[in-house]
């Protein structure tokens, strides 16, 4: 007999899993004096093959960038010549503070493919599309920037996640997952601010907790049995009646008590009379 089962952590055909994550957001663009922002995930997947699954995820979280000396003669035009920490930016209310932020909301849909099976983990690269809304303001006061009041951009946007992961299982429902993600942004104004062109983009990283709500995969047991009329080997479900399918398994004979084809003169179908065997 061989019996082979599907190790808790593998994903299976059909499965159905939840996962909520905490996060740390780190943003790219004008600002080099960024920081590590907070961040939510609440994401459910469907496996419509063992390989691969489809991913709808909505997040919650912030990006934080500093406002220093150098950043405040970098740009003259936003900040104002000559401004220092606690002036207004030019035109508006809003305090210049030592640290802006940005609200910041995903809708996402992924596609994560399993890059290895066969282990107690389920290891997978993402790539999807996705939607982010975005709110550059101070970090005290929370008043929005200056270019948010002018309102010379789009706050929702599109953006492309790109990354990969792994699931650890705890048991045959619950488990673990790390990930890692590179968001590339359709805007250049995350920060509130466009100088070198170039489209702004968010890193992430996550860890969080899994929730399998279909039931675990079934123990997949097969064993095997060599015919008594044929010498074939062959391999049935554990538990299934041994039918050699050269032979049928339907027509016996009881001079050999073996099925028909090495029956070849009176056969009889199980459960009748007993015919005779020849050979």
């Amino acid at each position: 007999m061989m019996c082979t089962q599907n190790a808790p952590a593998q994903q299976y055909q059909g499965e159905v899993v939840g996962t909520i994550s905490g996060a740390t957001h780190k943003y790219h663009g004008e600002f080099y004096d960024d920081l590590w922002g907070p961040g939510a995930f609440v994401g459910l997947h469907y496996a419509p093959l063992s390989v691969l699954n489809l991913e709808a995820r909505f997040g919650l979280g912030e990006i934080r960038w500093k406002v220093t000396p150098t950043g405040l003669a970098a740009f003259p035009d936003y900040f104002g010549q000559g401004a220092e920490i606690g002036d207004p930016y030019p035109g508006t209310l809003t305090t210049i503070e030592t640290e802006n932020e940005s609200r910041i909301t995903t809708y996402d849909l992924l596609v994560n493919y399993v890059i290895v099976q066969g282990i107690d983990a389920v290891p997978f690269i993402t790539v999807g599309v996705g939607l982010l809304n975005f709110s550059p303001s101070n970090g005290n006061e929370h008043s929005a920037l200056p270019n948010n009041i002018a309102g010379i951009y789009d706050t929702d946007v599109f953006s492309i996640p790109v990354g990969g992961g792994v699931r650890i299982p705890f048991s045959d429902r619950a488990g673990i997952v790390f990930r890692a993600e590179h968001r590339f942004v359709f805007s250049e104004y995350l920060d509130d601010l466009n100088d070198n062109g170039m489209n702004d983009a968010l890193s992430t990283l996550s860890i969080g907790l899994t929730y399998r709500f279909t039931e675990p995969s079934p123990e997949v047991c097969w064993e095997s049995f060599v015919c008594d009329c044929c010498q074939e080997t062959w391999t049935v479900p554990c538990g299934e009646p041994h039918l050699c399918p050269d032979c049928h398994g339907t027509v016996l004979c009881d001079d050999c008590g073996c099925c028909c084809c090495c029956c070849r003169s009176r056969p009889r179908t199980a459960g009748t009379t007993a015919g005779s065997c020849r050979g």
